[in-house]
This record gives C-alpha cells, sequence and structure tokens, in this order.
C-alpha cells in the first residue's frame, strides 16, 4: 500500500511540474490573439477590396462596350437606346461599388480602427 502511495505520488509530482514547467506554451496570450484578429480582420477587408475592384472592372468593361455599341450605333434607334441603357447601368455600377467602397472603409476605419492598411487606395 504504501508503495503504491509512492508512485502515486511521485507520478502526481512529475505530472504537475511538468504542467507547471510547459504552462507558459499553453497560457492565453492576448497580444497573439489580437495579432490573429487583426489578421483575420485585414484579410477579410483585402478580399472585400478585390471583389469590389474586380467589380469596377467588369463596370468600366460595360462602360467601354456601351460607349462602342453606341458610336457604331449608326442612328438605329432601338441600338442607340440599348447602348445607352448599358452605359447607364454601368455608371449605376460605379457609383454602388464607390458607395460599398466607402462603407467598407469607414467599417474599417470606425468599427475596427485599422486605418487604410489593406485598401485599395493607400496613401490618402
Amino acid at each position: 500500500m504504501d508503495k503504491k502511495i509512492a508512485r502515486l505520488s511521485a507520478g502526481l509530482t512529475t505530472l504537475y511540474a511538468t504542467a507547471f514547467y510547459y504552462a507558459h506554451v499553453f497560457a492565453f496570450d492576448s497580444s497573439i490573439n489580437q495579432q490573429v484578429k487583426t489578421n483575420v480582420e485585414n484579410l477579410a477587408f483585402t478580399i472585400i477590396n478585390y471583389i469590389l475592384g474586380a467589380a469596377g472592372l467588369v463596370a468600366v468593361v460595360y462602360l467601354i462596350i456601351g460607349g462602342f455599341n453606341y458610336i457604331t450605333s449608326g442612328g438605329n434607334e432601338e441600338t442607340t437606346k440599348k447602348a445607352v441603357r448599358t452605359l447607364l447601368n454601368a455608371v449605376i455600377g460605379l457609383v454602388v461599388i464607390f458607395a460599398a467602397y466607402a462603407i467598407v472603409v469607414t467599417v474599417q476605419r470606425v468599427v475596427f480602427k485599422s486605418g487604410l492598411t489593406n485598401s485599395l487606395i493607400q496613401g490618402s
């Protein structure tokens, strides 16, 4: 019985000593948590900025297509109306994209207080 108690106490002592020795590895480090949170936020805003950039590129392509169709309509009313509609929709799309970008930047600055570190218009 004494040998069992001695082995148990030796095992528990070893376990506790190991746990206390490596406690710093398992400790909650708020700076690491903050870095991970910041990296996730930056990743999300970077993805949103790339999506908005791609949408802007598509809108500019539609502006070019609409302008080309307008110029080459040759006086045909139906083709001219279709080209004007394409141009109008492209401009509306650009306005929506700029508004969405303004909202993203505002949320990034106000809510997350991160500034423009990962946006498309760095330096402003």
